[in-house]
């Protein structure tokens, strides 16, 4: 016999409620503003150090599209550009500075001819590696969460 979901988590403060429940119980959150979440607005918030205003949904909002965020993961993901653009900008910056790091010395140990330090640069290149392929597959399986502000009235600032 199949079991049916019959709670959810609050993005916000992560408390589980009852599915039929219009907001959250404990930060009082309102489900159906999510739908008014804009990513855009989120990064400003962020940019501005106003991160309470900030929510992370596995469900992207209407000004960013899923597919585009697929694809500079895909072919930029290694440096950490669908981070940055999505406004997770530590883990991009974090990943663009390790990318080019590790990029540049694998090149140039490769040129030198010089095994060791080409085998230590791999190494920190494949732990960069399994970030970007596993944002990539939650990316790809709808598991990927993007910030987004909600005006507290109920439409988008």
């Amino acid at each position: 016999m199949r079991k049916f979901k019959t709670t959810k988590i609050c993005p916000r403060c992560g408390e589980k409620c009852d599915l039929a429940e219009p907001k959250c119980t404990d930060c009082g959150l309102v489900f159906s503003r999510l739908e008014f979440g804009s990513n855009k607005l989120a990064k400003k918030n962020i940019i501005a150090k106003q991160k309470d205003q900030v929510v992370y949904v596995k469900q992207f909002p209407k000004d960013l599209k899923r597919w585009k965020v697929g694809l500079l993961c895909g072919f930029l993901g290694l440096w950490g550009i669908h981070n940055l653009y999505v406004g997770k900008f530590f883990k991009g910056i974090f990943m663009l500075i390790a990318g080019i790091l590790v990029t540049g010395a694998v090149t140039i140990t490769a040129l030198m001819f010089n095994q060791t330090y080409t085998t230590i640069a791999s190494i920190f290149g494949g732990f960069l590696g399994i970030f970007w392929i596993l944002d990539f597959f939650n990316i790809l399986f709808c598991q990927f969460k993007v910030p987004i502000s909600i005006d507290l009235m109920g439409g988008v600032k």
